[in-house]
């Protein structure tokens, strides 16, 4: 087979690839939301790393070169926040930790867990080991085991204060129907950086279960603020504005939701579900 012709082939395949993958990752953000469960920050930087391998991919397969599944720079890029500076003394450990995070976005998180455990042991620099049990979190977080990844996260917090990883506390206690928790997490998340829009997102949504419609709206309104195009917190301010009796805002919310990506006649059902009163 000539060359051009498997390029077009591999290119082909890796759109096929970018487009479930981009479906699956939007579905799950969309099924999320839409059961209350709030966003999930640390999925937000394992989605962008998705995007940005299959740009690799195909700049690789384009330049007819084969390259590495991912990087340790394209690693620091999406997950900064919490690596910082880690792992950078030592290159057999930095090989191992990166080599976990493969495992980890691949959905292989049993087999991270292992390999990240491992490598707790043997790590002694608060910051490194802030990073592994942030990942050990997300391991058992994505597997479902809450309670364990809420443990993770909460070691994590115990050494320093990043927004990420509380934001991701409060899922995980809100998940598991410690409501209060969830709340305080979501509070330290928003102090750790105020300019992170996804807790007061988060906590509105949680609210909003509690039928604490007051309190929602300010916190989804302090989310559009942080980030305008942010649709699941103009769900959250419709939402609001159809419990609270007033029509107009609820309009004018549900249109702008639709303008930024939501689903009109999910949000519409959802409130008439409710009981509000829109029409």
């Amino acid at each position: 087979m000539k060359r051009n012709n498997r390029t077009k082939i591999a290119l082909a395949l890796v759109a096929v690839l970018a487009v479930v993958a981009v479906s699956l990752i939007a579905y799950g953000f969309y099924t999320d939301i839409k059961e209350g469960k709030g966003i999930d920050s640390g999925h937000i930087a394992k989605a962008a790393l998705v995007f940005a391998s299959i740009v690799i991919s195909i700049v690789k397969i384009s330049n007819g070169t084969k390259g590495q599944k991912r990087s340790p720079e394209l690693y620091r890029e999406q997950y900064g926040f919490i690596i910082g500076k880690g792992f950078t003394d030592d290159k057999k450990r930095e090989s191992t930790f990166f080599r976990a995070l493969d495992m980890y976005n691949d959905d292989n998180y049993r087999s991270a867990l292992k390999l990240l455990k491992k490598l707790r042991e043997s790590t002694y620099q608060w910051n490194e080991r802030c990073a592994i049990d942030f990942f050990i979190a997300l391991c058992y977080q994505d597997m479902g085991a809450f309670a364990q990844a809420a443990e993770s996260y909460e070691a994590v917090l115990a050494s320093t204060e990043n927004s990420t990883a509380a934001s991701n506390l409060g899922l995980c206690y809100q998940r598991m129907g410690e409501s209060e928790k969830a709340k305080r997490a979501y509070e330290t998340a928003m102090r750790a950086d105020p300019a992170n829009a996804y807790p007061p997102n988060n906590l509105a949504q949680l609210l909003i279960r509690s039928g604490e419609y007051e309190a929602a709206l300010e916190y989804a309104k302090k989310a559009v603020e942080l980030k305008d195009n942010m649709y699941q917190a103009h769900n959250a301010m419709a939402i609001c504005f159809a419990m609270l009796g007033m029509r107009d805002e609820y309009k004018a919310a549900l249109s702008r939701a639709a303008a930024n990506g939501s689903d009109r006649r999910a949000i519409e059902e959802y409130v008439k579900n409710l009981g509000a009163d829109v029409e």
